[in-house]
Parts: structure tokens; C-alpha cells; sequence
């Protein structure tokens, strides 16, 4: 009886006229101290999903290394995969009292299952200012195709899966037949295999996000492979969708096969990687120049007419940038695009083309050898301090230019990894065929200053 005459007392001084305001401001401080504390990574390991059985593996790079695995494990711990976040140095993996750095500092995460039975081609993440913060986006070839946003929001409770684009590959067919259809594939015979993922995976491929030149996310736009359009489209504020790349130019080729991952480099230009094995041609890197600059069409019903287009005389033809038995992926690297290097607005009009070129140009060099680790090469990421994540048959590879080690994140899973995306919520986003996964990694997302280079 005491505690109940102590409690009417309570409600009746806070809910006077006087202080009516305390019944508002304790709920908005706790809830204020919960989202700091949540931006300082207490509640992160806990977010949402279903923890993923997994293991944290150090794999030497090197045979003839002279140290032992306790002599890496002294060395790799305090340094591999590390950033400083608010002041506090965080790691990738667990610190014990044996500097043993096989536990993970934040467990693996199944965030989301069945993606439209196993359709799922392409990620990337995208920053919106007026949400102030950033979000996935998943590219499905199923059917006609949808882009779905998958976000964190801006508390502890993640918001989980929207649908983003309906239709996102097919709609007028024209091209090819639309269909709303899955089939199951059990023919050992390749032609029939493509004839059946033609027929049922109509739907969107790679996709990426145009920001050269971009202040603010109003004039960041997705760039989408429509399967069922053959072509690659921009995506305009108006509801167009501009055509990038229609027509190739090869009479044996003319349009894109089946181009699973985009890439916007920094000068503008657009890199496609298309799968053409099941027609014999391996696989091919495609560059289309000045990809940013190709004029946005003007108006919704000028777009619908662009379905029936074979090119868009506004813009150029790509050209085969390189061409691979294999190929798992592309990533951006700052080590050729050095300040003072690049071609600046002084410079009279020829000698920035040369100077463009000279930078393009470049010889590739190898900076990781996968094929002891895979037979395959994977979806690839890089993180603002270059270390490189690199998808194999059975895990993710940690990469770090500064050590002789390699760390890998050893975990199974029943379909193949298509796309590793390092967020801004430093979560790296790891997306089979059919399911997301995701881990907290202490580095942020590669950024790279395009004002200092020129526009394409």
C-alpha cells in the first residue's frame, strides 16, 4: 500500500501544469542516449538478424616467410584492419590476454533470406542528405526485375527491406518477352540453360551510382543493366531513363550480353563487365567515355519511345577496356589518381586529353594473387585504408597492403557470393544469390575528391 500512495504522489507532482514538461523530456533523453551510445558502436553487434556460424582464419601471404603464426598473431593484432573512431582505436576482431585475434570484435549477420529465389546479381549503396544517411540497394533479375533498399535507419531497429524500383529490367517487350515467371533449370545443355534464364530473368543486373560532379544526393543518379531492355539506362529526376549503351558496335555482339556490375570512375567515364560465356566470349571489361555527360532525356514519354531505340545517337560507343576468362568484380583505387597528377582546368584542351590518357593508361599491377585461395575470382571492395575484401568459395579474404598476413572470414553458405558493399554505417554488406549478410568493420567506404579532377 506504501508503494502504491508513493507512486500517486509521483504521478500527481509530474503531471501538474508546472511540470507536465518532465512526462516529454525523460523519454526524449533516453532515447537521445540510446542513439549517441548506438553511434558509438555499443548496440551494433545486435542489430538485427540471425548470427551466421563463422571463423576468423590468418592465413600467411607468403611460404617463405621466416615468422611462425604465434609471431603473426603478435604482429597482426594490434594493426591489421584497424581505424580510429571517436578518439578509439577499433578492430575488426576480438583482443584476448593471448593476442590471439581469432574471435571476431562483431559477429556475422543473415540479415535477410530468400531474395526472390535466387536472383540477386548486384549491390550498391547509395547516400541520401535528406535522410541523412545512406542505404543498400539490390539489384534481382527474376521476372522483370526489382531494385530493393535495404537500410540500417537511425536507431538500433533496422528498417530492413523496401522495394525500390518495380519493373527494373523489362517493360516493353520489345527486346525481349517480359515475364513475371521463375523457372527451375535442370538441362546440362548450355543453350538451353541462356534460353531459360532469358525467358525468367528478364530483370535488372549490375547497378551503380553516378555522383561525378555531384554536390548534394538531388543530382546523384543510378545507373541500371536492364536484361530485358539490352541496354544500360540512367535513371533521371524527371521518371526518364536515358539510354548509356545500346548498340556496342560488334556486328557479332550488338548488344551487352548480360552485364553483371557497373562502375563510375572518377573522370566520369562508365565500366561495364559483361558475362558472355554462355555464347563463348568469356567475359569483357567495356569503358563508355563521358558517361556522366550524355544529355538526360527530357520527359517521361520521350523515354517510353527509347525502348525501341538501337542506339542513342547522344552519346558514343564503348569500347573493350580488357577481356578476361574470368572475371568477379571491379573496384575503385586511388593509387593512380594522385593530387598535383591530375589534368586541372589550366591546362589548354589537347594537353588534357594527353594527360587524361597518360593516367588511363597506366600498366596494371598485381597486387593480390587470388588462385591460392579460389578457383574463381569473386566480388571485390575496398575500404578508405585499401585494404582490399575479396569474395572466395567459402568466405570473404581480408587483404591489407601493410601486412604479410591474410585474414579470412571463413563461414558457409549454399549459393555463390555476387557483391560485397562497404556502407557508410561501417557495415560490410555480403549478398549471395538469394540471401544478406552483413558484419561491422571498423573502415569506412573508399571516397574519392572528385573536384580535384576535370570533367570529363
Amino acid at each position: 500500500m506504501r508503494v502504491i500512495e508513493t507512486f500517486k504522489i509521483f504521478a500527481k507532482t509530474i503531471f501538474k501544469p508546472s511540470t507536465a514538461w518532465l512526462a516529454l523530456f525523460f523519454p526524449a533523453l533516453l532515447y537521445y542516449i540510446g542513439t549517441r551510445l548506438y553511434s558509438l558502436g555499443l548496440f551494433r553487434s545486435s542489430t538485427y538478424g540471425e548470427i551466421l556460424p563463422h571463423e576468423l582464419i590468418l592465413i600467411p601471404q607468403s611460404s617463405n616467410n621466416n615468422n611462425n603464426n604465434n609471431n603473426h598473431k603478435d604482429t597482426l593484432c594490434p594493426e591489421f584492419l584497424s581505424s580510429a573512431v571517436n578518439g578509439k582505436n577499433k578492430f575488426l576482431y576480438m583482443k584476448n590476454s593471448n593476442k590471439d585475434c581469432n574471435k571476431l570484435r562483431y559477429p556475422l549477420y543473415l540479415v535477410h533470406d530468400d531474395f526472390d529465389n535466387g536472383s540477386i546479381v548486384s549491390t550498391t549503396w547509395m547516400e541520401d542528405d535528406e535522410l541523412g544517411r545512406g542505404y543498400l540497394l539490390i539489384s534481382t533479375s527474376a521476372g522483370k526485375g526489382k531494385v530493393y533498399q535495404w537500410e540500417t535507419g537511425g536507431g538500433p531497429i533496422a528498417i530492413g527491406r523496401t522495394l525500390h524500383i518495380k519493373d527494373s529490367g523489362c517493360r516493353s517487350n520489345i527486346y525481349k518477352k517480359c515475364s513475371d515467371g521463375i523457372g527451375v533449370v535442370n538441362d546440362k545443355d548450355n543453350s538451353a540453360i541462356e534460353d531459360d534464364y532469358n525467358k525468367y530473368h528478364t530483370g535488372s543486373g549490375g547497378i551503380a551510382v553516378d555522383t561525378y560532379g555531384s554536390s548534394d544526393s538531388s543530382s546523384r543518379r543510378l545507373i541500371v543493366a536492364e536484361y530485358g531492355e539490352g541496354r544500360v539506362v540512367r535513371l533521371e529526376e524527371n521518371g526518364a531513363r536515358t539510354p548509356l549503351v545500346i548498340d556496342t558496335g560488334n556486328p557479332n555482339n550488338d548488344r551487352l550480353r548480360r552485364p553483371f556490375q557497373l562502375l563510375m570512375t572518377p573522370y566520369g567515364d562508365l565500366m561495364i563487365i559483361d558475362d558472355a560465356t554462355h555464347h563463348g566470349n568469356g567475359f569483357t571489361l567495356w569503358r563508355l567515355q563521358k558517361a556522366s555527360s550524355v544529355p538526360a532525356l527530357p520527359s517521361l514519354s520521350v523515354s517510353r519511345k527509347a525502348h525501341a531505340w538501337n542506339r542513342n545517337n547522344s552519346t558514343g560507343l564503348p569500347h573493350t577496356f580488357f577481356q578476361s576468362n574470368e572475371m568477379g568484380g571491379m573496384v575503385l583505387d586511388t593509387s593512380g589518381i594522385k593530387e598535383g597528377e591530375e589534368p586541372n582546368n589550366n591546362m589548354q584542351e589537347e594537353e588534357r586529353v594527353v594527360a587524361r590518357e597518360l593516367l588511363q593508361s597506366r600498366q596494371s599491377t598485381v597486387v593480390f594473387n587470388y588462385t591460392a585461395h579460389a578457383n574463381t575470382p569473386g566480388a571485390i571492395e575496398i575500404d578508405n585504408s585499401g585494404n582490399i575484401y575479396l569474395a572466395v568459395e567459402n568466405g570473404i579474404l581480408l587483404v591489407s597492403k601493410s601486412q604479410t598476413v591474410v585474414a579470412k572470414i571463413a563461414f558457409f553458405t549454399d549459393d555463390k557470393i555476387v557483391g560485397l558493399t562497404l556502407g557508410s554505417d561501417r557495415f560490410l554488406y555480403i549478398a549471395t544469390e538469394s540471401k544478406l549478410f552483413r558484419i561491422r568493420v571498423p573502415n569506412s567506404p573508399l571516397v574519392i575528391k572528385t573536384e580535384l579532377l576535370i570533367k570529363a
